[in-house]
């Protein structure tokens, strides 16, 4: 089993992040987040929510057809990733 973490835009919008569990088509992800802008804080930083992308399957196993999907988000920012980790995770990670 694969810990590889895959990003996806999909054709209805949303902007998705989960650990991949096939490469195949369909794809199969587990722990898959749908990531929203929030607003953005005092600073004028943007502010990012993570959401479970099914109600029923909050951590379970997804199938995401390649026709679903417009692209593949190839460079996910380290700390989005590692907040990922975190949130899916008995293991907190820190910065070095």
């Amino acid at each position: 089993m694969s810990t590889t973490v895959r990003a996806f835009k999909l054709k209805s919008g949303e902007e998705i992040m989960g650990r991949c569990i096939s490469a195949e088509d369909p794809i199969i992800l587990e722990k898959v987040r749908m990531y929203i802008i929030a607003g953005a804080d005092p600073t004028g930083q943007l502010q990012i929510n993570a959401l479970p992308f099914s109600v029923i399957a909050q951590d379970g196993e997804i199938e995401l057809r390649e026709d679903g999907i417009v692209s593949e988000i190839l460079t996910i920012p380290e700390e989005i990733e590692k907040a990922y980790l975190n949130s899916t995770s008995a293991i907190q990670l820190v910065s070095a």
